[in-house]
């Protein structure tokens, strides 16, 4: 038994996910990875050049705003840090 309050209910939250069949990914910066990719997009890179994460992001939204009670869909201006160019794509969901 964990002395750790958080570690000991972090430790019981996996044993109920692991119980259940549940995985799950927990990517770091970037927030949006594809747990199947290595490539430096999905992995360390805010973006990609191809464009491959814009439209996989994109139809993460859409399928949302198709499940939900969404009323706009749209392109957002995203987080942008001082050593960068140009803000990051990000999308927004209008719910109504």
């Amino acid at each position: 038994m964990s002395v750790d309050p958080v570690l000991e209910a972090l430790v019981e939250h996996d044993r109920r996910l692991a119980q259940r069949g549940v995985t799950m990914w927990l990517g770091a910066e970037p927030t949006f990875t594809r747990a199947a990719s290595l490539a430096p997009c999905w992995t360390w890179q805010a973006e990609d050049d191809a464009g491959d994460k814009r439209a996989a992001a994109l139809a993460v939204v859409r399928e949302l705003a198709a499940r939900l009670p969404v009323t706009a869909v749209g392109p957002i201006e995203g987080r942008r840090y001082p050593e960068e160019d140009r803000p990051r794509f990000a999308f927004g969901l209008r719910f109504g």
